[in-house]
């Protein structure tokens, strides 16, 4: 049985990438907001963390591309990056767009939104202690996926997950992008990890692999798939969800939630 995060029935699970990036500053609560207004049933987003300790939603290790300044964020306190402007790069009427904290995220996404947060940075280790910590204090904590392309931060996340009731635990995801491993090798990574799901790149997910991923048991969310024929056509193969960066055009393909 699949875990709540996962199981939308007959139809798949829609997690916008970063928001509604397209049409919003990606990881900023006007994008979170207006996915779901589209029709996704969660977003994807990025946490690091920064010199302060918070758990940061963004999804570079610098501003330079979404602030305009060289700021780290392994490097700079909350108490700075919370002022930065990162909005106006995208478009000058969001100018004043924030950065926000894991928890400030969820409290905009509300209870009842499937969460898949990636953990990023540079393999800190105590990046999966904190947003554990966020997301266990967090409303049905069951809807949240974890997922990272770092296989060690994800064992060290579930190793937090000890404690927790079965059914009231995060998934875990495997995120991959490269060729060079086998499928059957990234199966057996995502089973050594508990994970739930396997998250490939769209490039990787040719039918035959899909239908092998999802026969070892994973629930197969490739990214980013924003073309609705391919999404059809990977539905058809055996994909439970999608990370997009246009989720109003995937969720006409399968009506209103």
């Amino acid at each position: 049985m699949l875990p709540l995060a996962l199981d939308r029935g007959r139809r798949p699970l829609l997690l916008a990438h970063r928001g509604a990036c397209v049409e919003r500053p990606e990881n900023t609560a006007e994008a979170f907001r207006l996915a779901l207004e589209r029709g996704a049933d969660g977003v994807e987003l990025d946490v690091r963390l920064c010199a302060s300790g918070e758990p940061v939603v963004v999804h570079d290790a610098d501003l330079s591309r979404i602030a305009g300044q060289p700021v780290r964020i392994a490097r700079a306190p909350w108490s700075v990056l919370r002022g930065l402007d990162v909005g106006s790069w995208f478009h000058p009427r969001f100018s004043g767009a924030r950065l926000l904290t894991l928890p400030e995220a969820l409290e905009v996404l509300g209870p009842t939104a499937i969460v898949n947060v990636e953990l990023k940075g540079d393999g800190e280790p105590s990046l999966a202690e904190i947003v554990a910590r966020s997301l266990a204090g967090a409303p049905a904590p069951e809807r949240f996926l974890v997922s990272s392309f770092q296989p060690l931060l994800l064992a060290r996340f579930r190793a937090r997950l000890s404690g927790c009731p079965r059914g009231r635990r995060p998934s875990i995801g495997l995120l991959f992008e490269s060729e060079k491993a086998p499928a059957v090798g990234w199966a057996l990574a995502g089973r050594a990890l508990g994970a739930a799901s396997l998250h490939p790149a769209r490039e990787l997910c040719r039918g035959r692999r899909v239908r092998r991923w999802t026969r070892a048991g994973f629930a197969v969310v490739p990214w980013t798939v924003d073309d609705p024929a391919a999404a059809l056509a990977l539905w058809e193969a055996g994909a439970r969800g999608f990370i997009t960066n246009r989720p109003g055009d995937l969720a006409g393909l399968w009506g209103s939630r």
